[in-house]
Formats: C-alpha cells, sequence, structure tokens
C-alpha cells in the first residue's frame, strides 16, 4: 500500500522534526490548512506542491499516491558532475567537482541546503569550464 501524498508530508515534516506551524510559515499557509493537506481533507494547490517539494529537496512526482522512491533533486543534479564524455583537458577541471559532488552526496543529509550546495557547485564548476575555455 502506497503512501498518500498527506501521509509523505507528514512523514517529511516530522523527518525534520518540524511542527505543523513551523511548515505553515515555510509555505505562507495556516497551520490548519497543513493540517487538512496532511489528513487528507484538503488537496494543496499546484504552486504548495512546488514550495513543499523546494524545501523538502524532493520532486513533486515523489507526491504522487503511485508507489515511487524518494528522489532527491540532488540525485538529479548529480548528472551535471558526470566527467567522462568531455576531452581531456576539460575532464582534469570537471573531475574534482563531480567527485566533491558524489562525497557530499554520501555525506550530507538531504534539505534545501544541499540542493543550494549542489546548485553552487556545479555553478562554479562551469565557471571553472569557461575559465579554462576563455580567450582573451
Amino acid at each position: 500500500m502506497s503512501l498518500t501524498l498527506g501521509q509523505k508530508l507528514k512523514t517529511l515534516r516530522q523527518d525534520r522534526s518540524m511542527s505543523l506551524a513551523d511548515l505553515a510559515k515555510v509555505v505562507g499557509c495556516s497551520k490548519p490548512h497543513i493540517f487538512e493537506i496532511e489528513s487528507g481533507k484538503s488537496k494543496p494547490s499546484f504552486a504548495f506542491m512546488e514550495q513543499f517539494a523546494e524545501f523538502f529537496g524532493v520532486s513533486i512526482s515523489y507526491f504522487s499516491t503511485q508507489p515511487t522512491e524518494k528522489k532527491t533533486m540532488t540525485n538529479n543534479l548529480l548528472q551535471f558532475f558526470t566527467y567522462a564524455h568531455l576531452p581531456e583537458h576539460l575532464q582534469e577541471i570537471s573531475k574534482p567537482f563531480g567527485e566533491l559532488a558524489n562525497k557530499l552526496e554520501e555525506i550530507l543529509p538531504s534539505n534545501p541546503e544541499k540542493t543550494t550546495a549542489f546548485r553552487k557547485l556545479l555553478e562554479a564548476k562551469d565557471c571553472a569550464v569557461r575559465a579554462s575555455l576563455f580567450k582573451s
């Protein structure tokens, strides 16, 4: 039996030791509204779903009632740290970023800050690659 949207939301919230009021403040709604969503009495708007997904670092599809594996945004971002397909001179620049990204995936808990760290690391990698290609 798969979990309902509300059960998944409640589990994510409780895993982070957040109260209903804490989550309500994050997404800009009332505590009773969060309770209604978690108890299945109300369905959240797509905008709220986007906020929940971004805050908890999961895809919107995670909230589907179909059985799914919890997949974090950082898992999705790891694809951009691969370097084997690059020319050798760019592999040398990209490899340390890829290795660091994989290490961070192993050791950091899933949360919005982890996703931000991956996005900023990706931006730094892209800047380093562009710097190596820069022609003055």
